[in-house]
């Protein structure tokens, strides 16, 4: 709950900056969401792997100029979303009909990633047509796997995963077109993570625990205003 009231907080912020700073700027963009590296690896033996598919980004971002520099403040958040690898789907279930299990139905985890952003943008317009734009920063992430849950012969076992946070890095980039729209790559490497839970069913709980290391790629197309 402790971690909910923080992202809250910083929502709010973002609005109060946005509504006090009137030569700011607001960017909201969406687009394509890629696992790279651990998070994108199905290989059962590394131990950070996720196994990530590739999903969905939409984000928010605020821009505060330094005076004519280029140079901007900018402050954000992501919400990224991904399943899970058809290969990794399908090798669950192979695991679970080697049980015996072959008339179960499973429902996947996801993975949700919300970084929340803060950092120095460098903006070089070079008319009113055409600019670009490079960034860096820092990022807290939290991380949530929703719940796995499984049913077969009339019985229901539930994997559920706590939330995770951890700080990590952003550097990103683009082009700017009529000085309103971007497009932009963003790389988030949001770090290690020791996540932990509890599988739950008949009647009985036991903890679980594993390692994850989620990074991503993210392709956007943005409108600022």
């Amino acid at each position: 709950m402790k971690k909910i009231k923080i992202i809250v907080l910083v929502l709010l912020s973002f609005f109060l900056m946005s509504k006090t700073y009137s030569q700011g700027n607001i960017l909201i963009h969406v687009g394509p969401s890629f696992p790279i590296s651990d998070f994108a690896s199905d290989d059962f033996d590394d131990k950070y792997a996720g196994g990530a598919a590739g999903g969905i980004n939409i984000g928010f971002q605020y821009l505060y100029p330094l005076k004519e520099s280029g140079f901007s403040l900018f402050g954000g958040i992501d919400f990224n979303y991904n399943g899970l690898k058809k290969d990794v789907r399908n090798e669950m279930k192979r695991a679970y009909k080697s049980l015996g299990l072959n008339n179960s139905d499973i429902k996947f985890s996801k993975y949700i990633n919300i970084p929340i952003t803060a950092g120095l943008n460098y903006a070089f317009v070079a008319d009113d047509e055409i600019g670009v734009f490079a960034n860096v920063g820092l990022a807290l992430n939290f991380l949530k796997i929703t719940d796995m849950e499984s049913k077969a012969y009339g019985q229901t076992v539930t994997n559920e995963m706590d939330l995770a946070s951890r700080f990590g890095l952003k550097v990103g980039g683009g082009i700017l077109i009529k000085q309103k729209f971007s497009i932009s790559v963003d790389y988030m490497g949001l770090g290690k993570y020791d996540i932990d839970g509890e599988v739950k069913g008949s009647g009985a709980s036991d903890d679980i625990e594993g390692k994850i290391r989620a990074n991503l790629l993210a392709l956007t197309l943005g409108y600022q205003f």
